[in-house]
């Protein structure tokens, strides 16, 4: 396999380390994004641990709620990985774009988030860097978790700092030891961000950032619905106590949008009111 063998490649995205392209495999005429990484910059950056992390976690995890990888390969100058192509692009610019996610929107695309994360959290493996960006949305409109760089499989806890600030845990921030629920207070987080439209920890600086969200210094909107602001407040509880967010779901309205997550209808159910987003 080479990059030959795609063709009509156009760059959609820029990174760090390489660019990402949308391709058309010749022989199966299927249509894929593709990561190209200079082996450079990912030596140089002392990344390459973290890109073959990557590349073993997609290549291997089959559900439906996480980005699938179907090609990996190389030259002498670039690593490539070739995963599905998410049409409706990531939830970032889905809502700075609309800035229109009511409630049910939330919760409906907050299903599938926990099923891929505990399904991650099933095999040992702590995400570790929820945030919208990371969140594509495919051509049927339902979500995909992307962006395993920083991913880490562990059988108890760690204690390594990364992420990205607004969405970072306090015990992270305190570098004590910690488990999978600092991806549960991430998902508190982007289930905030989504409802609002603003982060729940603000600040002018990182470190102004990190002192609120170590006070746990949060206020509800008035907006949100009592069930909405329960759903949020959950995971953002101090300390951290929560191994299984879907248990705890499954007796609010929340608990209801399980079942299009499992079953998997043809389209999403708000499909007809995202699809003019895409």
């Amino acid at each position: 396999m080479t990059i030959d063998h795609f063709s009509n490649k156009k760059t959609i995205g820029k990174g760090a380390f390489g660019t990402v392209k949308i391709g058309r495999h010749k022989q199966t005429g299927n249509v894929f994004a593709i990561k190209i990484l200079e082996k450079k910059k990912i030596i140089e950056s002392k990344f390459l641990k973290h890109t073959i992390q990557e590349k073993q976690i997609l290549r291997t995890i089959n559900q439906p709620f996480i980005l699938k990888a179907t090609y990996h390969f190389w030259d002498s100058l670039h690593l490539y990985l070739a995963t599905e192509f998410c049409a409706g692009g990531d939830l970032h610019t889905l809502f700075n774009r609309n800035k229109n996610f009511k409630e049910n929107h939330c919760m409906f695309y907050g299903a599938h988030i926990v099923l891929a994360l505990e399904f991650l959290h099933s095999i040992k493996i702590i995400y570790r860097d929820l945030k919208l960006d990371n969140l594509l949305v495919n051509n049927d409109g339902y979500l995909k978790l992307v962006d395993f760089g920083i991913s880490k499989k562990v059988e108890n806890t760690t204690n390594s700092y990364c992420g990205t600030p607004s969405y970072i845990a306090p015990e992270m921030i305190n570098q004590n030891d910690y488990n999978c629920s600092v991806d549960w207070w991430s998902f508190g987080v982007v289930l905030y961000k989504m409802g609002s439209g603003k982060r729940p920890f603000k600040g002018k600086s990182v470190n102004e950032i990190f002192k609120n969200i170590i006070n746990n210094e949060i206020e509800m909107p008035e907006s949100f619905s009592k069930t909405f602001a329960d759903l949020v407040g959950k995971p953002l509880i101090k300390p951290p106590y929560i191994s299984s967010l879907k248990d705890d779901m499954d007796t609010s309205n929340f608990g209801n949008y399980f079942e299009y997550g499992i079953d998997r209808k043809d389209t999403c159910i708000f499909y007809d009111e995202f699809k003019d987003f895409y």
